[in-house]
C-alpha cells in the first residue's frame, strides 16, 4: 500500500510528530508491559479450558489486547535500543528530566 506524502507538509510538522512519537513512548514506557504481556499470554493459554464458553465470546478481544500490548513492548523496545546505539544514558536522561 502506497501513502501519498505531502512532503512540505511533513516537514513543517516533523517536529510536533516526533515530540508526539516520544511523549507516548514516555507514557509507554511507565506501564508494566512485560507483565502485561505475560498475564494476556497465560490467558490465552488457561482461558479456553477454563471458561469456553466466556473465551468464544471474548477471545477476539482478547487477542486484539494482547496485540496492541506486544507492539507496545516492540515500540518501547525499539526506541530504548536507538538511545542504547546513539549511546544515551536513558535512566540519567530521564532523572533529569524529572521522570525517574
Amino acid at each position: 500500500m502506497t501513502v501519498a506524502v505531502d512532503r512540505a507538509w511533513a516537514r513543517e510538522n516533523w517536529q510536533a510528530h516526533l515530540i508526539a512519537v516520544y511523549t507516548v513512548f514516555g507514557v509507554l514506557r511507565q506501564l508494566p508491559l512485560e507483565a502485561m504481556v505475560d498475564v494476556g499470554e497465560r490467558a490465552q493459554a488457561i482461558g479456553p479450558l477454563l471458561h469456553p464458553t466466556a473465551w468464544i465470546q471474548k477471545g477476539d478481544a482478547a487477542q486484539q489486547d494482547l496485540d496492541t500490548l506486544r507492539a507496545a513492548l516492540t515500540f518501547v523496545r525499539t526506541i530504548e535500543a536507538d538511545y542504547r546505539r546513539a549511546g544515551v544514558d536513558l535512566p540519567a536522561l530521564e532523572r533529569r528530566a524529572g521522570h525517574g
